[in-house]
């Protein structure tokens, strides 16, 4: 099963810190915006992912392979940053 509309960039991002255990508020400082902001994403990444809470977010997006694809698209991205 695939997304129908892909998650955004920040949505990614306040799905990483959720998928870490940070509360909304600690999202909120880490990616210096609202805890207003944090819940609009999080409704968001709920409706695109189909579900209703943070643990099966976690989980749907892990299932879809979204949090793990990040990593190693991050990691590439850092091994190109160090090439001369």
């Amino acid at each position: 099963m695939a997304l129908i509309e892909p998650l955004t960039d920040r949505e990614l991002d306040v799905l990483r810190l959720m998928a870490k255990g940070l509360k909304y508020k600690e999202i909120a400082a880490r990616l210096f915006i609202s805890l207003n902001t944090v819940r609009f994403h999080v409704k968001a990444i709920y409706g695109k992912l189909n579900v209703n809470n943070r643990t099966k977010a976690v989980e749907r997006a892990r299932q879809l392979r979204i949090l793990q694809v990040q990593r190693f698209e991050r990691l590439a991205s850092l091994k190109d940053e160090t090439l001369p």
